[in-house]
């Protein structure tokens, strides 16, 4: 019975909408059955319709959800009150046109929007609100867990926290060889009616079996999305048949990060920063701007009037990866910079694709005859012995702790040669 409601919600939605893919088809599908499964659900995705220009089909496809969605709202813009209230009462499945304009201004309305948005897609989630009861004023929890359907123009201000937790299907202008029904409401409405009658009781029937449901996700997908996804797959597997091997390669296709899409502001300064970095163990704060602000893909360059991003903006950017400015050195001079201790694991942890090696360990029995405990070191005097006057011959010799090579000088306390890339001594020798 679930694949035969899967089919013929694609079809009736297919006669007045011209889906952009397959993918997308399946999605609003199982999306359409989730809202009349919302019971079994601990979380819901939220179906982001968005397209480049008007006159895509993001409104006709709104039109053509209402008549199928269980208890649509479907509204233009709305208060943060009147959400919350609404939402709290009848626990309707949203459908909120004219998103990116809530979003386009940063206004005082904006910020209790973004939150009740992203708070919503948690079964038990609520708002609190002081309420005026009599002569009293009372803290009143307000529910926001219900399906939202959300559609605008991609305006790419909408907040990442916002799409993290959506299924996106973009929309396109039609050709002019794809034709669809004119959408006339009234005999549309009379059309979905027994669709949605057939619906609600599949719903009371399977309500039961989809709650226990735990449904394989997808290696390909992040956390978020694999949330978004897991009570739509759990109704492909009940469908049975190819649904489930056809949801799940819709939700890599729409839902799986893709190499080289646009990233958040943090990831492309750590990325610049890890090119920047490359196999050396610090770099300057300079040189690090240099490369920043050289790389006109990245947004930093308009900063400041055309100047760029400055060092406090640079530390200030990196600052909530636990990233700090220290005094570094590089050659024989000393300059305020950055280590590649904790870059690397910030690295590993926030890029795609980056080096998940872990860094070189200590050693668990160094050399006694090692001042530094980490390097291959050998006395100053053996050093002569073998390098003449200096210690220019050791220009190629290589740290067997994190590999660093030219890097051998004489200790200005021990006269022991040392690798002053892992430990430079705290004052320059005489």
């Amino acid at each position: 019975m679930t694949a035969d409601m899967l089919d013929r919600v694609g079809a009736f939605v297919g006669r007045f909408v011209v889906l952009p893919s397959e993918a997308a088809r399946i999605a609003l599908a199982l999306y359409v059955l989730h809202t009349h499964a919302i019971d079994a659900a601990e979380a819901t995705p939220y179906l982001l319709v968005l397209s480049p220009e008007r006159q895509s089909g993001k409104t006709r496809l709104l039109e053509v959800a209402e008549l199928l969605v269980r208890s649509p709202w479907r509204v233009a813009g709305a208060s943060e009150a009147a959400l919350f209230r609404r939402i709290e009462r009848d626990r309707p499945s949203l459908l909120l046109d004219e998103i990116d304009a809530v979003f386009a201004s940063s206004t005082e309305r904006v910020e209790p929007l973004r939150c009740l948005l992203n708070a919503g897609n948690r079964h038990g989630a609520s708002v609190s609100r002081v309420v005026a009861k009599g002569k009293s004023m009372e803290v009143v929890d307000f529910a926001v867990f219900c399906p939202k359907m959300l559609a605008g123009i991609d305006s790419s201000k909408l907040p990442e926290t916002l799409t993290d937790r959506s299924v996106t299907i973009k929309m396109q202008r039609r050709r002019d060889g794809e034709r669809v029904e004119r959408l006339r409401y009234r005999h549309a409405s009379r059309d979905a009616e027994p669709i949605r009658e057939a619906l609600q009781s599949w719903a009371t029937a399977a309500v039961e079996q989809l709650r226990d449901a735990e449904p394989e996700l997808p290696d390909e997908l992040g956390d978020r999305q694999a949330d978004a996804w897991e009570p739509l797959l759990a109704i492909a597997d009940h469908a049975g048949g190819e649904w489930p091997i056809r949801a799940r390669a819709a939700a890599v296709e729409l839902s799986a990060p893709v190499e080289g899409e646009e990233v958040g502001r943090g990831a492309q300064l750590l990325a610049v920063t890890r090119e920047a970095l490359g196999d050396c163990e610090t770099i300057s704060t300079a040189d690090l701007l240099a490369s920043i602000n050289a790389d006109d893909e990245l947004p930093f360059g308009g900063w400041r009037d055309g100047k760029g991003l400055d060092a406090r903006g640079l530390a200030r950017l990196l600052r909530p990866y636990d990233i700090r400015p220290r005094t570094v050195r590089i050659g024989e001079t000393t300059a305020k910079g950055y280590t590649a201790d904790g870059l690397r694991d910030v690295f590993a942890r926030y890029l795609p694709g980056a080096s998940q090696a872990s860094p070189p360990t200590h050693p668990e029995e160094p050399p006694t005859e090692n001042p530094h405990e980490y390097s291959d070191v050998t006395h100053v005097t053996d050093v002569t012995a073998q390098a003449g006057a200096g210690h220019g011959n050791l220009a190629g010799a290589v740290c067997v702790y994190a590999g660093h090579a030219g890097q051998w000088r004489p200790h200005p306390d021990t006269g022991r040669v040392i690798c002053w890339r892992c430990h430079p001594p705290a004052r320059e020798p005489a």
